[in-house]
């Protein structure tokens, strides 16, 4: 907003007393060289404490190890040499148990004296017997049990040699009687039973009885019966 100056008069003409320059456009103004100076600053380094780099103490090497060279000790050479023990010897073995003796009769509770009950009679086909003699069905014969034949007194391994054998008996079968000789072993009878031939069984009963019980027997006083 322009003001306006108070009683001012007109310009009619505005005289110039020097003439104006005209700006030759060709023509520029040089840049001006600016030297810049470094700043020096004024404050002074602030000191840097350094510490002393510590002490190394130098540790002094072990002693080098033994060449291969080196002798075996005393006591390497000891066990080198040590002899085992000698094993124990085997045990010896066990001494053999004694054979048992034969049982005398008195042991048996009269088992080969007196008259003997609770035995059972049957009958057999004859022949070779465990004595060793051959018989025939007509003998009257029998085969004391193997419990009996093998515990007799004087008994060995060989049964020819058994003391039972040609012993006599006599049977007893309700009021019937009949003496017989051992001559055999019966392997299938009770201790107190007799197999009989057929000849000596028919003294006593019929053969569809086949088997007799309750019936009894005695040792003969050698032939005495």
């Amino acid at each position: 907003m322009i003001s306006r100056l108070p009683h001012a008069e007109p310009v009619s003409e505005i005289v110039q007393d020097h003439p104006v320059a005209k700006r030759n456009l060709s023509k520029r103004c040089a840049p001006r060289k600016v030297t810049v100076q470094p700043s020096v600053s004024t404050h002074a380094a602030a000191p840097v404490n350094v510490a002393p780099s510590p002490t190394v103490k130098l540790l002094p090497l072990p002693p080098p190890a033994p060449s291969s060279s080196h002798k075996p000790s005393a006591t390497s050479a000891h066990h080198s040499t040590h002899k085992p023990s000698p094993s124990p010897p085997p045990p010896s073995s066990p001494p053999p148990a004694p054979s048992p003796s034969p049982t005398s009769s008195s042991g048996l509770g009269g088992l080969f004296s007196g008259e003997e009950t609770g035995g059972q009679f049957t009958f057999y086909n004859t022949g070779l017997g465990a004595c060793g003699i051959t018989n025939n069905d007509n003998d009257l014969i029998a085969a004391a049990s193997q419990h009996l034949f093998d515990i007799y007194p004087g008994a060995t391994a060989n049964p020819n040699n058994n003391p039972i054998c040609g012993k006599k008996v006599k049977l007893t079968y309700q009021g019937n009687s009949v003496a017989v000789t051992i001559t055999d072993r019966c392997v299938a009878c009770a201790q107190k039973d007799l197999d009989l031939s057929p000849a000596a069984f028919l003294k006593l009963a019929p053969f569809a009885l086949g088997r007799l019980s309750g019936g009894t027997w005695e040792w003969c006083n050698g032939d005495e019966c």
